[in-house]
């Protein structure tokens, strides 16, 4: 593997030292690999939700992606570890266990008519939710993000209206395939290139070909996967309507093999096929819960009632979930006439077998802009009837739910952080279980009285920075700035319980403030972060004045407070930070140029800046380089030069990605093995000869001495010092060298 620029003169000393032996000039005891190839699967998201019935609302399709690298590991003469490509002829297979399909009685997604081309009607092949969700991609006969000079608009090929939408199949064209592969379809994972899987948007104000990554370069990929958590055998040959709470398994085991380029399985040390497990979390929101029930509706919203009602007393097999969920989406339209001056449900009809809402349905990104999917224009919805076209949508969908959620129910608990995050977000557990998940039926706060942090969830009592048997897995320190050691010294053990962080430590104003104060210069080593290596009361003199309580309130712990949850601020942030120049064209550029105009996040998206880097927490915010992000700029505008990048794009050692060894946001490991999610626990310890459960070490690729360390690190001087038996030091060496 190719050491950065950085490191050039510490390995020609470690070319020199490489022979030598250890410290005491005892030889040191060699491990080496479990696998002749370390296989690396993550997801783009350690989080996503789906809905299973499209025929009232959705806010986001079904979107789930496998990413795979390839790792030839250390062999038993020292040749050195490589990061495989296909020039390498090897090409990852993969399926899901027991989960090959989707449409039909997981999801009624395909079918379901939609004003696609807005054209008044909704009878053409097109006319379907899938093809509507991908309406504003396009390219240039290339999903690479590629424009070609002199380009026209005229040259675009749009995604939407390139073919009709297959089941099962993605955006890009991947197919679902289940494990074992019982049917005859293609396993293989397409090899996303040097530039990644990008496809152009365009914005507001006249804003043009805006690249979106949907998978980063050089690894295999399946981008955006309808798959749904529920199990083919569960489902046999019911009905969708007969689909039950317990039947989800939100953490999906997705099975890669290898192939070599005869098209024959690569071999595992015991001569059978090479496998590797790997995890992908989808789930279904927790909506019923309260607008399934009296909690959201009260006396203003009736037409839930009527909704559950007509399911359970029409077909017998109709199940009381399957009814609050098809009740949930009527309340949630209901609700929105209500407050917002919508007419989605002024023609529902509750004696209709057919078309019970009585217009097409309504997909909230077709007003409300969502740059979670690449839709930066606001209200580009078909007009159903004359009222449509006079309600304009004001926020993004991001804002528009969070802040909603956030003033008419933060649920706080005894603590006062608000509990909505994981009461909304993904909390359905693979056994089946709902003793810790955090919603009670009636949409109550169930650690109203207590801490949210005993929930279990996506994130909550699963994630490294909320797990709480991590400390016996991990061999490496946390490296922490000082945001990260007060949260570990005021939040990480109250009341002498180790909970660990919750969601509004990551997800609050703080972070924002961070990014935008950010003017890098390295981002390994931190060079020109501007408010990252401050002290507490430093940070407070910049942000407070020098209050530091108030740096407390509003941005390391912000909490409800007399019903007004303070966290609210993450999901107000204007227009974003200056983001780059658009020229005369409409094109946008990183950098200054003549003639070029300076612009926000919200001069080109409705959407502003939520989920791309500055919405978003960073690693950076509380841990000490180099653990830190790649420098951003390179996915640009979903980055910015200067600023640090998303883990999820972002790299470190012989270029792995963060999330390769780390796994993604929201199930970093070590994953509690006493959680919702028994999966991950099984993907770490499948890399790591000690068996434990994650980080991936360095000896999955490397041979190492007993302590871990790499043979090849082992002399080299780092930090001032020699690595020798310090694991702590290798891995900081690791990250450092990009």
């Amino acid at each position: 593997m190719s050491p950065s620029p950085r490191l050039a003169g510490v390995l020609l000393i470690a070319g020199v030292m490489a022979l030598a032996p250890a410290a005491g000039g005892a030889e040191p005891v060699v491990r080496r690999p479990l696998h002749p190839y370390a296989v690396l699967v993550h997801s783009e998201l350690g989080m996503h939700i789906t809905s299973f019935d499209f025929k009232y609302t959705a806010a986001l399709p079904p979107f789930n992606s496998v990413q795979v690298q390839v790792v030839r590991t250390e062999g038993d003469d020292g040749t050195p570890a490589k990061l495989l490509t296909p020039a390498d002829g090897v090409q990852p297979q993969f399926g899901f266990q027991s989960n090959s399909y989707s449409a039909g009685n997981k999801l009624a997604y395909w079918g379901i008519k939609f004003d696609v081309d807005r054209n008044g009607r909704r009878l053409d092949p097109l006319d379907q939710p899938p093809v509507e969700f991908v309406r504003p991609y396009y390219t240039y006969g290339t999903t690479d993000g590629v424009r070609p000079p002199k380009a026209t608009a005229g040259e675009r090929v749009y995604l939407w209206n390139t073919r009709a939408p297959d089941n099962d199949h993605g955006p890009t064209g991947q197919r679902i395939a289940g494990w074992p592969p019982i049917l005859a379809r293609d396993r293989a994972l397409p090899y996303t290139g040097a530039r990644g899987v990008r496809l152009f948007v365009d914005g507001e104000n006249g804003s043009t070909d805006l690249p979106i990554t949907l998978a980063p370069p050089n690894l295999w990929s399946a981008v955006g996967l309808p798959l749904t958590p529920y199990l083919d055998y569960s489902r046999g040959n019911k009905s969708l309507r007969s689909g039950q709470e317990v039947e989800y398994q939100p953490y999906q085991r997705v099975i890669i093999t290898l192939n070599d380029a005869a098209g024959k399985p690569v071999a595992d040390r015991d001569s059978t096929a090479l496998t590797a497990l790997g995890v992908i979390a989808v789930d279904a929101p927790a909506c019923d819960r309260c607008h399934g029930s009296a909690r959201a509706n009260g006396e203003r919203a009736k037409k839930w009632r009527d909704e559950a009602a007509y399911w359970l007393k029409t077909y017998g097999d109709a199940t009381e979930h399957f009814a609050a969920t098809e009740a949930a989406a009527i309340s949630i339209l209901e609700l929105h006439d209500l407050n917002e001056h919508t007419h989605f449900t002024w023609d529902y009809d509750t004696r209709s077998a057919v078309n019970r809402l009585g217009r097409q349905t309504v997909l909230c990104p077709s007003c409300h802009a969502d740059n979670a999917i690449g839709r930066f224009q606001m209200n580009d919805a078909p007009a159903t009837n004359e009222a449509d076209t006079k309600v304009r949508a004001k926020l993004s969908l991001t804002e528009a739910l969070h802040r909603k959620h956030a003033r008419a129910m933060p649920a706080p608990d005894a603590k006062g952080r608000p509990g909505n995050c994981q009461m909304c977000h993904p909390a359905h557990s693979d056994r089946g279980l709902f003793d810790r998940f955090p919603a009670t039926r009636d949409g109550a706060n169930r650690y109203a009285e207590g801490d949210n942090r005993d929930g279990l969830g996506s994130y909550t009592g699963r994630d490294l920075h909320s797990n709480p048997y991590r400390a016996t897995e991990l061999h490496a320190g946390s490296h922490l700035n000082a945001i990260g050691q007060w949260y570990r010294d005021t939040v990480w053990s109250e009341d002498g319980k180790d909970r660990g962080l919750y969601c509004t430590h990551c997800h609050n104003p703080l972070s924002n403030a961070l990014y935008q104060a950010d003017r890098l210069t390295d981002a390994a080593t931190g060079g020109g972060a501007g408010l990252r290596s401050k002290t507490i009361p430093e940070l407070a003199a910049a942000l407070t004045g020098g209050n530091v309580q108030q740096l407390i309130d509003r941005y390391l712990d912000p909490k409800v407070v007399d019903g007004t949850d303070h966290n609210a601020a993450t999901w107000d942030h204007g227009n974003g930070p200056p983001l780059g120049y658009q020229r005369g064209d409409g094109t946008v550029v990183a950098k200054a140029e003549p003639g070029a105009t300076p612009i926000a996040y919200g001069d080109l998206s409705g959407s502003k800046d939520f989920w791309f880097s500055p919405g978003l927490p960073h690693c950076a915010d509380c841990h000490a380089p180099p653990f830190v992000e790649s420098m951003g700029g390179e996915f640009f505008p979903m980055d910015q030069p200067a600023k640090y990048s998303l883990m999820r794009f972002s790299h470190g050692h012989a270029q792995i990605t963060c999330q390769g060894c780390h796994q993604s946001a929201h199930g970093l490991f070590p994953v509690n093995p006493l959680g919702n999610d028994a999966a991950s626990p099984q993907q770490a310890a499948q890399y790591n000869a000690d068996g434990s459960t994650g980080p991936v070490g360095c000896g999955a690729c490397h041979r190492t001495t007993a302590a871990g360390v790499p043979l090849v690190a082992r002399n080299l001087i780092y930090g001032g010092s020699p690595i020798g038996d310090d694991y702590d030091r290798a891995v900081a060496w690791a990250h450092a060298d990009r």
